[in-house]
């Protein structure tokens, strides 16, 4: 008798969402701090044991140079654990276990009254900007996402993201594309991790190679005449558990003239941000995402 892959599916989702739930329970249970900690011990050891972590190891040292790529496959790990571990303590952490750099510079931007499109990386925990920007400064974000496979989990992780009426997540989909230009028609502020690979977009140089990039909302960032607002998440040396959040000045939509700049040129400006982004601290950036397609050689 032929077996339902799509029923085999849906017991592989409730499985994997009841574990998760369990897990997330023991993060509740120990803390803040304590679930970061064991996050990252389990992310090392779970990510030496996979095959796909051989790929990110050469991803690593192709585009990074004298790079240990080993070290920060392990450190990239470490990282994504703490991520899953701090979901359930991401109104604390916001709230109590992040420095901000440069808040006069934000005030600054925020007291303009332009609607804001909040750009970042997958660095650090990148689910800390939607609790972030709203815990300090009231602002509910429309985050772009790309939903994970398993529609449970998917739920799970919303609900840990939601703050209030003010915030929201679109997919990255034909509906969620809709959902982001009513969004913007709206002049509500949204939140955009723009080094996700996204295959009809442009190529733009990231790390010496072309990676496939999401251009498309360039133009629309013009059209509503947003703030084009760059930020960087990234974890304290001496405390994993704590963060630093610094923001960068906004990227040039338009020229001295008042011309629009080509959506190529904005993007390149944003890679060079990610580029510095990277090499900062590159072991908290998501290489498990792969931005070129194949490894490029060297």
């Amino acid at each position: 008798m032929a077996r339902n892959p799509s029923f085999l599916k849906r017991i592989r989702h409730v499985l994997e969402y009841v574990l998760l739930k369990l897990y997330l329970a023991l993060c509740i249970l120990v803390g803040a701090k304590n679930a970061s900690n064991m996050g990252g011990v389990v992310g090392r050891f779970i990510g030496s044991l996979l095959g796909k972590s051989r790929a990110v190891v050469k991803r690593i040292e192709a585009h990074l140079d004298d790079a240990d790529g080993q070290e920060i496959m392990l450190g990239m790990w470490d990282n994504l654990g703490r991520v899953l571990s701090e979901y359930p303590h991401l109104r604390h952490i916001a709230k109590h276990k992040v420095h901000i750099e440069n808040p006069k510079l934000i005030k600054k931007i925020i007291d303009q009254g332009k609607p804001i499109m909040f750009i970042g990386g997958h660095c650090a925990n990148w689910e800390l900007q939607t609790m972030l920007i709203f815990t300090h400064y009231g602002i509910g974000i429309n985050a772009l996402y790309r939903p994970p496979n398993n529609p449970y989990v998917d739920k799970a992780l919303q609900a840990m993201r939601k703050i209030d009426a003010h915030t929201n997540t679109i997919p990255k989909s034909a509906t969620g594309a809709k959902e982001l230009i009513k969004a913007m028609r709206d002049k509500k502020s949204i939140g955009f991790l723009f080094d996700q690979k996204f295959n009809k977009g442009e190529a733009i140089p990231l790390l010496g190679e072309e990676a496939m990039s999401y251009t498309s909302i360039i133009p629309l960032v013009q059209k509503y005449d947003y703030v084009l607002f760059p930020f960087h998440i990234k974890r304290d040396k001496q405390d994993p558990t704590k963060f630093i959040f610094r923001a960068e000045h906004p990227i040039d939509l338009f020229n001295q003239k008042g011309e629009a700049r080509s959506s190529l040129a904005v993007f390149t400006d944003m890679h060079e941000l990610l580029e510095k982004w990277i090499k900062e601290t590159p072991a908290e950036w998501l290489w498990l995402h792969n931005r070129w397609g194949k490894p490029k050689r060297r």
